[in-house]
C-alpha cells in the first residue's frame, strides 16, 4: 500500500474544483512530445503579494501518489495567511517516478516561475522548499548539490522544510519510496541518500512524531547531526504522538509546527 493512505480521518476533504484557476502545467508542448510522462505534472498558485517569499511545496504520497490537499494546497493557504507566495507540485510518481523525474519536476517549475513573473504577479528571484514524506526527500534531495539545485542550474533554496520525511535510502528508508526513486539501485541510493550530501545544506528545519511506524525518526536525526557538524542552521522538533501523515496536525501534539517554523525561516527568507 502506497504511503499515506491510511490518514483519512486526518484530512479536510480536498476538491480540486475550487483550485481549478490555480493550476497550471509548467512543461512545454515540444518537451511533452519527447516525454509523454512530462504530460502528468502540473501545478497550483497561491500568491498573495508580488514582494513575499516564495516557497515550493512537494507533497507526500511514498512515490507513488500525491497527497495535494492536505499536505499542499491547505499548506500553501497557511503560507499564504503568513504572507508568504507558494506553489504546489504535483511531480511524477507510481512508474514514472524513477529519478531523476521528481527532481527535474521541481526544477522545471522554478525555473517556469521565474520566467513568468509577470503572470503569477511575482518579483523575487529567491525561493524556498517545503515537503512532507516523500515529498520531504524530494525537497531534501533538491536541497543538495549534487543530485539538486546546482545540478539544474539554480540557486540555492534559502531554507528547507522537512516534515517527517524519508530522506536516507539505506536501511532506515521507507522501502516503497526508494524502490520507486531508485529501483534499488545502489549507485542511486548512495546519490539520493540526503544525510550523505548535506554539507552546504540551506537552513533546515525538521519535524516528526516520535511513534511514526511508517518513516523511521532516524531519518531526520542523521541529517540534523550532519547539517549541526557542518554549521548549518538548524532546527529539529520532535512530538511524542501523532504518527505519519499529519499535514498541519490539527488535534495533535504536533499542532503548532507551522508557527515554529515560520518562527525559524523568518530570519532566512526575507
Amino acid at each position: 500500500m502506497c504511503l499515506d493512505k491510511n490518514h483519512l480521518s486526518r484530512r479536510a476533504v480536498f476538491r480540486p474544483f475550487f483550485y481549478r484557476k490555480r493550476k497550471f502545467t509548467f512543461y512545454s508542448e515540444n518537451e511533452k512530445r519527447a516525454d509523454p510522462s512530462k504530460n502528468i505534472p502540473y501545478a497550483y498558485a497561491f500568491v498573495t503579494d508580488k514582494t513575499a517569499p516564495i516557497f515550493f511545496i512537494a507533497p507526500g504520497g511514498g512515490y507513488c501518489n500525491v497527497c495535494m490537499g492536505y499536505e499542499g494546497v491547505f499548506i500553501a493557504e497557511a503560507f499564504n495567511r503568513k504572507g508568504i507566495n507558494a506553489f504546489v507540485l504535483n511531480y511524477r510518481v507510481g512508474e514514472n517516478a524513477h529519478a531523476p523525474n521528481p527532481q527535474e519536476d521541481m526544477a522545471a517549475l522554478i525555473r517556469y516561475v521565474f520566467s513568468h513573473k509577470r503572470r503569477f504577479g511575482i518579483e523575487r528571484d529567491d525561493y524556498s522548499l517545503l515537503g512532507f514524506s516523500a515529498g520531504g526527500h524530494l525537497a531534501g534531495s533538491f536541497s543538495t548539490e549534487n543530485v539538486g539545485y546546482k545540478v539544474y542550474g539554480l540557486p540555492k533554496p534559502r531554507a528547507s522544510v522537512l516534515c517527517y520525511p524519508v530522506l536516507t535510502m539505506d536501511a532506515n528508508t521507507h522501502k516503497e519510496t526508494m524502490t520507486k526513486l531508485t529501483g534499488g539501485d545502489e549507485e542511486l541510493k548512495d546519490a539520493y541518500s540526503v544525510e550523505k550530501h548535506a554539507e552546504n545544506f540551506p537552513p533546515c528545519f525538521l519535524w516528526y512524531c516520535e511513534d511514526d511506524k511508517a518513516v523511521p525518526p532516524v531519518n531526520s536525526d542523521a541529517l540534523y547531526r550532519v547539517l549541526v557538524e557542518n554549521g548549518v542552521p538548524a532546527k529539529l522538533c520532535a512530538y511524542k504522538k501523532g504518527g505519519h501523515g499529519l499535514g498541519l496536525a490539527y488535534g495533535y501534539e504536533a499542532y503548532g509546527w507551522f508557527e515554529e517554523m515560520i518562527d525559524f525561516v523568518k530570519d532566512y527568507i526575507y
